[in-house]
């Protein structure tokens, strides 16, 4: 999130963390918008709750095209690249 944040995007940045310090933390980066959510332990579950979280925090519309991004196993850096739909 941090390495999105530096490159100033045009879009919104949704960051999803179980861990409230992380999260707190994640709002500090430039154009993070940062989630506290149950506790993740799959990638299908976190592309899930991004496609909702994103449009009742009001970053997308449903049917927006978001990218999702995050580590495989649920912790580890990112290496994993996603494109969905908002719901």
């Amino acid at each position: 999130t941090g390495r999105v944040s530096r490159e100033r995007p045009n879009a919104s940045i949704l960051a999803l963390s179980d861990d409230e310090t992380v999260a707190r933390n994640l709002q500090l980066c430039w154009g993070v918008h940062a989630v506290v959510v149950e506790e993740l332990d799959s990638f299908a579950k976190m592309n899930e709750l991004a496609e909702t979280v994103v449009t009742r925090e009001h970053l997308a519309e449903a049917g927006d095209t978001i990218v999702v991004v995050g580590g495989f196993p649920i912790g580890a850096s990112v290496n994993t690249v996603r494109i969905g739909k908002a719901r």
